[in-house]
């Protein structure tokens, strides 16, 4: 995976830097967002015939599926036409449920009635190159973007007649779409439009899945190095194991808002 991921990127890179030399070289953006996440998650693990893991989070546990979570944001814009931007968030919760139905987790059977402490958690990594070598106005770049989206997962069962049980999983999964950037002069301030789509079916010695994370935001740059913006993301991650006893259904979406710091 990580050899995909390094053949795809670094040969798009040094063509970039080669094909814009001559123009603005570098500005650097840091930036934090308040992400009003909502979310949706299953894991399975087993056949029909071995037990093993089936379990909604949100209709089984009560796991809460709206958060406000906050998200890093890191960026490197090279020759005005090319980004590498990076970003990283979680989500973390904690419930304590009656069972109203049974649940399977780790091959261990949970009655209806059992009361259970069930914990998970999430984290996400992103990392995008984009090359915008569509530039027929002023400021408008658009053109593809490739990356890599890194989930971990961590889901746990306990309860009083049996010992707390863990499952871990990990997707790293190549990306691939299209960006644009477009920044706007108005009276007294610029309005930036920012989008970015990547998706990817894939299939692999490990297993096969589906993704898709989509991501606009609209703001204004209150002085050149100072942006408040607003926007939406998507994302949505399916992961199943070669053999079929495993697999993960993960799917987060809902409005930002969020400060961006430029030094150019």
């Amino acid at each position: 995976m990580r050899t995909i991921v390094l053949g795809t990127l670094v040969p798009l890179m040094v063509l970039a830097l080669a094909a814009g030399c001559g123009t603005k070289p570098v500005e650097v953006e840091l930036g934090a967002d308040a992400w009003m996440m909502q979310s949706n998650a299953s894991l399975k693990a087993g056949t029909e015939t071995i037990k093993g893991t089936n379990i909604d989070l949100e209709k089984n546990l009560d796991i809460d599926n709206e958060q406000i979570r906050p998200v890093g944001n890191a960026g490197v814009r090279l020759f005005e036409a090319h980004v590498i931007r990076a970003s990283v968030t979680d989500f973390s919760n904690k419930s304590t449920k009656s069972l109203t139905e049974e649940v399977t987790f780790d091959k261990k059977t949970y009655a209806v009635g059992t009361t259970v402490d069930a914990e998970f958690d999430m984290q996400l990594a992103t990392l995008r190159y984009g090359w915008g070598f569509i530039n027929v106005i002023d400021n408008l770049y658009f053109g593809p973007m490739v990356g890599v989206d890194v989930l971990a997962t961590q889901a746990s069962l306990e309860a009083a007649s049996v010992a707390k049980v863990s499952q871990s999983q990990t997707f790293p999964i190549p990306m691939a779409g299209a960006y644009v950037d477009y920044d706007l002069p108005l009276m007294f301030t610029k309005l930036t439009v920012r989008g970015e789509a990547c998706g990817m079916r894939y299939q692999g010695s490990q297993g096969k899945g589906d993704a898709f994370d989509a991501k606009g935001t609209v703001g204004f740059r209150i002085t050149d190095y100072l942006e408040l913006h607003g926007g939406f993301r998507r994302l949505l991650l399916i992961g199943e194991s070669k053999d079929g006893e495993k697999r993960a259904s993960i799917g987060l979406e809902g409005f930002l808002a969020g400060v961006t710091l430029r030094f150019p």
